[in-house]
């Protein structure tokens, strides 16, 4: 059973912390966590994706706003897009704050990246970009 125990993840510190950390909660002594107690959580909705340099959401929609950017060149002039071409951390800041104006223009860009999309198309997209894209550092999907 232990193999079969994140049997994706590679041995070392991470992966034996988390098992150790179960292993204390669900095992009677000072750690034990009551079954009715235990919540665990997930990032993402129920997944373990990476976060640096960014969500892979985030690469997504980024690289999608490039392309229309190139299609449309007259985009680079509005946010997020400006942004995205300038490199502006300013603006990313703003958006990690919540600050409302960046958050606003966020919200028109997705607007118009997927006005009349269906669902089908959506998920063709994403299907796609996961299908192709590599990480830049790794080379690996």
């Amino acid at each position: 059973m232990a193999q079969q125990v994140l049997a994706s993840w590679n041995e070392g510190p991470a992966r034996q912390a988390v098992l150790d950390c179960v292993h204390r909660a669900t095992t009677p002594g000072a750690a034990f966590v009551e079954p009715a107690d235990r919540i665990a959580t997930f990032d993402n909705d129920g997944t373990l994706w990476v976060e640096q340099p960014m969500p892979p959401q985030f690469d997504f929609v980024f690289r999608t706003w490039q392309e229309e950017v190139k299609a449309d060149p007259s985009l680079a002039s509005r946010q997020p897009c400006t942004a995205l071409v300038e490199r502006d951390q300013g603006f990313f800041e703003g958006l990690a704050t919540q600050e409302p104006e960046a958050v606003g223009t966020l919200l028109e860009a997705f607007a118009r990246s997927w006005a009349g999309t269906t669902p089908e198309e959506s998920d063709a997209r994403v299907r796609e970009w996961t299908r192709t894209i590599r990480d830049p550092r790794f080379g690996v999907p």
